[in-house]
């Protein structure tokens, strides 16, 4: 790919992020929010893991969980062999809100991207959650989607998933 592809294609992905928002907000969430839940969706998580992974302060973290809390859509324990330690997990309306949105995302890109291209963005974008997960260590929050995509494998050859329908990740 040259220069000029990588760099519209960047662009593509940064103005998608306008429509991700747009529509989590539609799903009651924010973009951060849903990330934040997508984090913790696989297995709950040590507060101080939780900022590392989000890229955030701690005290931005506080207050993100915070108004997660307020909402009913995660809560707080203490870890039992850690007195300082609190770990955060989804709550049944957090996981409601997490797989609206995800529903919702899931429709967007099902709008935007045509029928016969979707197998190849979906790999495409299975590809790049692999690379995150390697490059900035961020396996927790997608493990739930490379699970889910373990079975579909691309051929190569034929660049076509083999296994059952393709997936659409929760990311």
């Amino acid at each position: 790919m040259t220069p000029p592809d990588l760099r519209m294609s960047a662009r593509s992905l940064a103005h998608l992020t306008r429509y991700l928002e747009r529509s989590c907000d539609r799903a009651g969430v924010s973009l951060a929010q849903y990330r934040l839940l997508s984090y913790i969706d696989s297995a709950e998580r040590r507060a101080g893991e939780l900022a590392q992974q989000a890229a955030v302060s701690r005290p931005a973290l506080t207050l993100a969980v915070d108004r997660l809390a307020q909402r009913g859509l995660v809560d707080r324990a203490r870890l039992p062999n850690d007195r300082r330690g609190i770990a955060v997990r989804l709550t049944t309306k957090g996981r409601t809100a997490l797989e609206e949105a995800d529903q919702v995302l899931g429709e967007l890109l099902a709008t935007i991207v045509p029928e016969d291209e979707l197998e190849g963005v979906m790999h495409a974008a299975l590809v790049m959650g692999q690379g995150m997960a390697r490059t900035f260590g961020d396996e927790g929050a997608l493990q739930p989607a490379l699970e889910t995509a373990a079975g579909h494998v691309v051929d190569n050859e034929t660049n076509r998933w083999g296994g059952p329908e393709p997936p659409l990740w929760k990311w």
